[in-house]
Formats: C-alpha cells, sequence, structure tokens
C-alpha cells in the first residue's frame, strides 16, 4: 500500500488552496491552562477571509478561522466542562446549537449531606427540585445562572426516599 501523508502534507501547505500559517494571536492561550480562542486586535484572523461556497451551507464571514468576537466554546465543550476554557466572550453566533444535557453527580459531603453538582452552560438557568413520588416536585433553594462551571448545592438525607432533578431552561 502506498504511503500519502507526504502528498496530503503537500497539498495543505500548497499555496495555490491559500492556506497560512501564522500565529492567531489567541486572546489567551497556555499548554493545560485556560484558553480563550479569539483572536486579539492585530490578529491575521481578524482580516477578511475568501467568499464562502454558494452552496447554502457555508456563511460568508469577516474573519479568519473558527472565532471572532464570540467564543463559543464557553460552557459546553469538554474544554469548558475541564476548566480549561475562558468563559470571556461566552455566546453563540447567530445559528442554532443544540444545548447539551446537564451532568449530574453527586458524592457524599459529610454525615448526613450529599453534594449535588452539575456543570452548568452559560447563561442557562438550573432549578434543584425534590420529590418523594416523582409526581410532586418542589424547588430546592434557588435558580442558579449558568456560567460554564460546575455548580454545588450541598443537600441534607435522611432515611425517607428523595428524588432530585434539577429543571434547565
Amino acid at each position: 500500500a502506498e504511503n500519502n501523508s507526504s502528498s496530503a502534507a503537500q497539498a495543505l501547505f500548497s499555496a495555490d488552496r491559500n492556506n497560512v500559517f501564522v500565529d492567531p494571536i489567541f486572546t489567551a492561550y497556555t499548554p493545560f491552562g485556560l484558553t480563550d480562542p479569539r483572536p486579539m486586535a492585530g490578529s491575521p484572523a481578524l482580516e477578511a477571509g475568501f467568499p464562502a461556497p454558494a452552496d447554502g451551507f457555508f456563511s460568508d464571514v469577516d474573519f479568519k478561522g473558527a472565532f471572532n468576537e464570540t467564543n463559543w466554546i464557553a460552557g459546553w465543550t469538554i474544554l469548558a466542562q475541564s476548566g480549561l476554557a475562558s468563559s470571556e466572550g461566552a455566546g453563540f453566533n447567530d445559528f442554532p446549537v443544540a444545548r447539551v444535557p446537564a451532568t449530574i453527580t453527586i458524592a457524599p459531603d459529610g454525615p448526613g449531606f450529599v453534594r449535588m453538582t452539575v456543570m452548568t452552560a452559560v447563561g442557562a438557568t438550573y432549578q434543584m427540585q425534590q420529590s418523594s413520588d416523582l409526581v410532586e416536585w418542589t424547588d430546592v433553594g434557588a435558580a442558579v445562572v449558568g456560567d460554564g462551571m460546575p455548580h454545588n448545592e450541598r443537600v441534607a438525607t435522611s432515611d425517607d426516599i428523595a428524588f432530585f432533578r434539577y429543571v434547565v431552561e
């Protein structure tokens, strides 16, 4: 079998593909540290790119790459969930994005308590609720507006059966 890795690399670096390899001058980047991939003023990524193909899928934008002033990785990507993505400039561009389901972890937190942790999405509202029968639900504490970081709630336990959930809006 022929190894095409060399020809693939040559195609990637070919001048006729209009690819450039420069420092994008991110707002913040450190290996294994906080990342904010938005380009800073003076970044070559803020220069106009090439017209999008007229195929109904791509949109014309006035920047190169995936980021302009919106940090769309904040609040829902694995980088955000791992605490490696900045929440600065968080938001979404004008295209539909599905909300990631809330992940809840429960852990013992001393005698008679458990700690419930929910990974929040930027701008979503989280309300913890409790039920003894899975039919009638009552709010527990105040609703929390997500910031892309984990939210912890310490809950008292007893011998009674209790179910918990988060309502996310």
